[in-house]
């Protein structure tokens, strides 16, 4: 519901798209993006350092403003 509230205020401040990104190890963070409709847009091999090991990483996005959703995409 946290997520769900985040984006309402952020479509009432004026914005169109989310993006985030998470470390690929927390399995219950993805499963939450990915269940609310993020999509994957990439990946870092290197994306942070957790006690002493280095961790890849997942980038995700999201369209909230259903107006953008209706215009072409940018070559």
């Amino acid at each position: 519901m946290l997520m769900q509230r985040a984006e309402e205020v952020a479509l009432d401040e004026g914005f169109g798209v989310i993006n985030l990104d998470v470390r690929e190890t927390q399995d219950a963070a993805i499963g939450l993006y990915e269940g609310l409709g993020y999509t994957l847009v990439g990946r870092h091999p290197n994306y942070a350092r957790v006690q002493g090991k280095i961790v890849p990483g997942r980038y995700y996005t999201k369209v909230i403003d259903p107006k953008l959703m209706a215009l072409p995409a940018q070559q």
